[in-house]
């Protein structure tokens, strides 16, 4: 289920598009709480986030896989399916639903910006990274805002008939920046359920500030 949260006093005509999609991957929880985050700091009524929801429409995928979740794998679909490496076909139903949700906003308006939340499993990486395309402004501005310490820039994305991550697809379908996958770590010692909420309101208010006179 999508969500949809702006100010709906205000009219959409103007507004920007943010889209936001988290746990393709099953056992990735630190992104759901960060997202938790976000989205309770939207609805909360704080002076500081009336501005996020006047200025933007947040259209939000919380849970990609539930189906996943509930059977306590690690990435697959109960199909035994990669939803983040199946963009390019119809095969994994996750997958059209929500790919079928962002064609849909993209033309009524546009998007403006895709985030794509996951955390990082691999022992190896101790720090907060995210996935930015090369040559973006907005990872600045996330990394003042957030502990998110590291940047990963990509190039020109490749799809593949048989393979074809979310990131790679929203670059070549939808728009060609901003798409970002946020990779928390969720080993750090600093984290607790609370901090990476809080996390995930920073986050909302570096969206903020970086749509702000664009």
């Amino acid at each position: 289920r999508k969500l949809t949260l702006t100010n709906p006093d205000l009219p959409r005509s103007g507004k920007r598009a943010v889209f936001i999609l988290s746990r393709q991957h099953a056992a990735e929880t630190a992104g759901s709480h960060q997202l938790k985050g976000l989205v309770d700091f939207l609805v909360s009524g704080e002076a500081d986030a009336q501005p996020l929801l006047d200025a933007l429409v947040w259209h939000i995928v919380p849970m990609v896989n539930p189906d996943g979740v509930y059977l306590g794998h690690s990435r697959s679909t109960s199909e035994q399916r990669d939803p983040n490496r199946d963009w390019a076909n119809d095969e994994t139903v996750e997958v059209a639903a929500v790919r079928g949700a962002l064609e849909e906003v993209a033309a009524n308006g546009g998007v403006d910006m895709v985030l794509d939340w996951h955390n990082q499993m691999n022992d190896v990486y101790w720090y907060d990274f995210a996935y930015s395309p090369s040559g973006n402004d907005f990872f600045p501005v996330l990394s003042r805002w957030t502990s998110f310490d590291s940047e990963q820039a990509s190039g020109t994305p490749t799809c593949t008939a048989d393979s074809c991550s979310s990131r790679g697809w929203s670059m070549i379908n939808v728009l060609y920046d901003p798409v970002f996958v946020l990779e928390p770590c969720p080993h750090d010692h600093r984290w607790t359920v609370q901090g990476l909420r809080e996390q995930g309101q920073l986050t909302g208010l570096a969206v903020g500030e970086w749509f702000e006179g664009r």
